[in-house]
């Protein structure tokens, strides 16, 4: 089963989000849940996963990452995606998130972890909240004029 954690907005590095952040692991009903930051809107920024790791492992996590722009298997998506009590997404592009992660069949492998008896989160800031949706709107790359239309991996209609 999955509970899913969408936050609008606010940075972790001065710990903005810290108590929905508290709320998305207690959602878990786990001590110490194993956390899966992926970072793919960001294009697998190195600062962003240091600022998570930091800022989720203070709240009492155990984190690791998937850098989807680094090609892994399909072996270690699969392992990295099951074996999580939470996945988080970052903020950043959401229509380059849900392209590469539809690419890496994390899609595929969320429905099997929808079927597991325990609860798994899904989370994320920005982007990473948007890309549980049907659709979205977004402003990244709109110089002037509303922001358009992107899809999501469908999760929420």
């Amino acid at each position: 089963m999955h509970s899913i954690v969408a936050i609008g907005r606010g940075y972790i590095g001065e710990r903005q989000t810290e108590a929905i952040d508290r709320y998305a692991l207690e959602l878990t009903g786990v001590e110490n849940p194993s956390v899966l930051f992926v970072p793919t809107a960001s294009s697998d920024d190195p600062n962003y996963s240091q600022t998570f790791t930091h800022y989720y492992q203070s709240l009492g996590a155990n984190v690791s990452t998937l850098e989807l722009t680094k090609s892994p298997s399909p072996d270690q998506v699969s392992e990295a995606i099951l074996s999580a009590d939470m996945i988080y997404c970052g903020g950043g592009d959401t229509r380059l998130a849900v392209e590469m992660w539809q690419g890496a069949g994390i899609p595929e492998l969320l429905a099997q972890t929808k079927l597991q008896e325990r609860v798994q989160v899904l989370g994320g800031l920005s982007a990473g909240a948007n890309i549980w949706f049907e659709f979205c709107s977004s402003d990244l790359g709109v110089a002037d004029g509303p922001p358009h239309l992107v899809n999501g991996l469908g999760l929420i209609p």
